[in-house]
């Protein structure tokens, strides 16, 4: 069944749960190559965090039916941090209940009214990424026919494999990246002595997000600098500040179907932790197999006093790694690893992978937890420099030389030049991509030299290496006073003058 045919489907038997199934709940709104420009790394939440929503207007219509209305007081908020398996796999998630009133003109076929309803409902999202797994929304209520109130009661499933990974975190303006899953959807509608049926259905999401810009954006709850994300039919404002969606519109129509929502933030809360903890990736973009530390600190939230030999957990879902260590006396930690291959569902340029990495504090009975995301990226080698400059000279003169090395991945470069007369410049730098960078060099003795250099990436990867041969000749006042003293010499030690002569005529015989 395709996308619209589903949609005409289950939105006949409940319009409220497909807004809500595909445009409400926060992970399935919230949806990362161009020239990177700004950057936001992945949330981490927690029990008791809240975000409530409206939703204004609401509007359906369709062959069968039509629905124009409000969601109101649409909360969202986590109650657990737990782990569910989900097609065979177990991940850790948040367990988000949703609450809201809807109310709005509804009709079917030939019957209309005023609905009048509650909103129930369950999301569970993955904690490494915010990827939603599956949602469960029921809905239970009034519609009002020729003044007569008929009970209704409407129910909206939806699971996700994989699951539906709309982010691509660090999110990063102007960058670009695809989603891909399949949506597997039941639904069933009853109204009180009159309509009682049910559907259900497949579609495969396959679709390109975009970063589009960083941008202002006012909301009942504030003004808040969003991360404006685009998919098809859905545009979708991100706060780093709120923890989530500030905003979102739906705009989906073809020859039958019309549905377009607005959601609005109306307010939020964000819990504090038993126990706080910072989590610091170096580096966080890492080139596959190379050196990643993983550290921070866990403190108590109203002290700030350390947390002395506190378990520390660290894992990367992606990948199935784990390590455990504990916090020294000054509440920090610290785990050095290799850079793992991380795969995932959210391909964008430049990248092999990326993924949370998710850090845990037990300090019985407190818990506290951090998330941030490693990328694992495709490095390839700056370019082997180019050296300008005189080839040949003066001893004892200086002169200047001028470097410039490319890295094709734009990242910045250092520099290590040997100046072929035992003196080094050893990785200097950084220097952005493509600079010409000039440095000054003496030679005090005469003779023949090879300069060479190469470049480094920030990743380590280095360059081949670049040469320019200088010649430091010597003028012909060095050439005569050169012989002067060596006449000199001969004349103190005319012994000299015999054994150079029969060392050339030695030459003669054996040449000849």
């Amino acid at each position: 069944m395709n996308k619209n045919d589903l949609w005409k489907k289950v939105l006949t038997f409940g319009i409220l749960f497909v807004f809500i199934g595909v445009g409400v709940a926060p992970a399935s709104l919230i949806s990362k190559n161009t020239e990177k420009t700004s950057n936001c790394d992945i949330p981490t939440w927690y029990e008791g965090d809240e975000w409530t929503y409206t939703a204004d207007p609401v509007y359906y219509s369709g062959e069968n039916g039509s629905f124009s209305g409000i969601v109101e007081n649409l909360k969202n908020k986590v109650l657990n941090i737990t782990s569910i398996v989900h097609d065979g796999v177990q991940y850790k998630v948040y367990e988000i209940e949703i609450t809201g009133d809807i109310s709005g003109d509804f009709s079917f076929n030939q019957l209309s009214g005023d609905l009048d309803g509650k909103i129930t409902g369950t999301t569970f999202v993955r904690v490494s990424d915010l990827a939603q797994i599956k949602t469960e929304i029921l809905s239970e209520g009034t519609v009002e026919i020729l003044f007569v109130n008929l009970d209704y009661e409407a129910n909206f499933d939806t699971n996700f494999f994989p699951p539906l990974e709309l982010y691509d975190f660090p999110l990063n303006v102007g960058e670009q990246w695809d989603i891909s899953c399949e949506s597997i959807s039941s639904g069933a509608f009853s109204l009180e002595g009159m309509i009682n049926e049910s559907s259900s259905g497949s579609q495969w999401i396959n679709e390109t997000m975009y970063c589009i810009q960083k941008e202002d954006v006012s909301v009942p709850a504030g003004v808040f600098e969003c991360y404006k994300l685009n998919r098809t039919d859905n545009s979708i404002w991100y706060s780093p500040d709120v923890g989530n969606t500030v905003k979102s519109i739906v705009d989906v129509s073809d020859e039958n179907t019309t549905f377009y929502a607005t959601l609005s933030l109306e307010s939020f809360s964000r819990s504090t932790q038993p126990i706080t903890i910072t989590l610091n990736i170096d580096p966080s973009e890492a080139v596959l197999g190379g050196t990643v530390n993983i550290s921070g600190q866990a403190t108590e939230p109203g002290t700030g006093n350390p947390l002395q030999n506190a378990n520390i957990s660290i894992e990367i879902p992606s990948t199935g790694d784990s390590w455990v260590t504990a916090t020294n006396s000054d509440g920090y930690y610290s785990e050095t690893i290799a850079a793992p291959e991380i795969t995932d569902d959210t391909p964008s340029a430049g990248e092999i992978g990326s993924g949370g990495v998710i850090v845990q504090c037990l300090f019985s009975p407190l818990h506290g937890i951090r998330v941030k995301t490693l990328v694992i990226i495709e490095n390839t080698p700056p370019d082997k420099p180019t050296i300008t400059g005189s080839t040949s000279g003066k001893a004892g003169t200086e002169y200047e030389y001028t470097l410039t090395s490319t890295d094709p991945d734009c990242d910045t470069v250092y520099l290590y030049i040997d100046w072929g007369n035992g003196d080094i410049e050893e990785w200097i730098g950084p220097y952005a991509s493509g600079t010409d960078v000039e440095v000054k060099h003496t030679w005090n003795m005469n003779g023949t030299y090879m300069i060479k250099a190469k470049a480094k990436d920030i990743h380590g990867e280095e360059s081949d290496w670049a040469t320019l041969e200088v010649t430091m000749p010597m003028d012909q006042q060095s050439i005569n006073i050169l012989f002067l003293r060596l006449e000199r010499l001969l004349e103190r030690f005319p012994i000299l003058e015999q054994i150079l002569s029969s060392i050339l005529v030695l030459n003669k015989i054996f040449t000849f």
